[in-house]
């Protein structure tokens, strides 16, 4: 929770991309602790992703 807080000080435009990203990154994986079955499936496209079959 500390480098949140560091990133959110920072008061230069260019960190706001990063800013967006993070706060993107931490609603997700807010909404996996509610529903693990999002977990999966990111992961399951994470797989994909890396050229992994889908077996």
């Amino acid at each position: 929770m500390g480098i949140l807080r560091l990133i959110q000080s920072i008061p230069s435009p260019k960190a706001e991309p990063f800013k967006r990203w993070l706060a993107k990154v931490g609603y997700e994986r807010l909404e996996e602790i509610e529903n693990p079955e999002l977990a999966s499936k990111r992961m399951h496209e994470t797989y994909k992703q890396k050229g992994y079959s889908d077996a």
